[in-house]
């Protein structure tokens, strides 16, 4: 099975966007169809943790179908 990580705030799920100048920002969306997610722990370890500093934030793991997994 398919796991994938999503990256759940206060206000909904986070998705990267990018600003005219070119700048990485991100935001929150209502739409989990529309936030990031990830399939790899070695990219949330190296990457996104650290674009995601200063967020607060807690990783989700669903199926290719949204589903919560749970531990």
């Amino acid at each position: 099975m398919r796991t994938y990580y999503f990256f759940k705030g206060e206000d909904g799920w986070f998705r990267e966007t990018y600003t005219q100048a070119g700048d990485l920002v991100w935001v929150q969306v209502a739409d989990i169809r529309k936030a990031y997610r990830v399939s790899s722990a070695w990219l949330i370890k190296h990457l996104v943790k650290d674009e995601l500093a200063g967020y607060e934030y807690v990783i989700e793991r669903r199926n290719r179908k949204y589903e919560l997994i749970e531990e």
